[in-house]
């Protein structure tokens, strides 16, 4: 029905919510379904500029059972997109894109990530972005030293050149994280502190 509108190419913002409670820590087929429609019909809507993707219930911890993969279609289809939000299990998110040069915000909330999915994230090229946040939970994969080593990019202000806010949440590190990032400005060129004007990293 929005695709037929005719006024669709006027849409800016648009927040996409999962039920598929049926699917348990696999990409959701109605994720999948959902990156192929907004890709077929990136044309109808070129002026997106805000997107969320994910479960529409919101845990305290960022649990979810709805599976979020390839998140390639999101940021290749849509030139314009300053804002992507997405809420759900991340344990198989990944991107094949090199980057985005509009996006200004992204923000991963979840209780479940792999090591590679925060390390693919990680090295993206975003040289817009300006907000950061993510919820890292806490798998056991993610021992502070190979979180910190997910993070390098970051840290180095390699991927996020111009970043202000950094969130790293529910991460059970944050001490270290904090640290990282102080040590950083003594062994890079251009290390994150030299824009970052907001740190927030705790756990639950």
């Amino acid at each position: 029905i929005l695709i037929q509108d005719e006024r669709v190419n006027e849409v800016e913002g648009l927040i996409c919510y999962f039920q598929d409670y049926n699917v348990y820590y696999e990409v959701s087929q109605e994720y999948d379904d959902l990156a192929e429609f907004l890709y077929n019909h990136r044309k109808e809507l070129e002026n997106l500029k805000a997107l969320f993707v994910g479960d529409e219930e919101i845990d305290e911890f960022r649990k979810s059972s709805i599976g979020i993969g390839d998140i390639n279609f999101l940021l290749s289809s849509f030139p314009n997109l300053e804002v992507l939000h997405l809420r759900g299990c991340c344990i198989d998110l990944h991107c094949s894109a090199l980057g985005h040069n509009n996006l200004k915000t992204l923000v991963i909330e979840t209780a479940d990530i792999s090591n590679i999915a925060i390390k693919i994230i990680c090295s993206l090229h975003f040289p817009a972005l300006k907000y950061f946040e993510l919820w890292i939970g806490r798998r056991s994969e993610n021992s502070s030293n190979s979180m910190i080593k997910c993070l390098e990019p970051i840290l180095f202000g390699e991927s996020f050149p111009n970043l202000n806010y950094l969130g790293i949440r529910s991460s059970g590190y944050a001490d270290t994280i904090a640290e990282a990032i102080a040590e950083s400005s003594l062994i890079t060129e251009y290390p994150i502190l030299y824009n970052l004007l907001i740190l927030v990293s705790f756990s639950f």
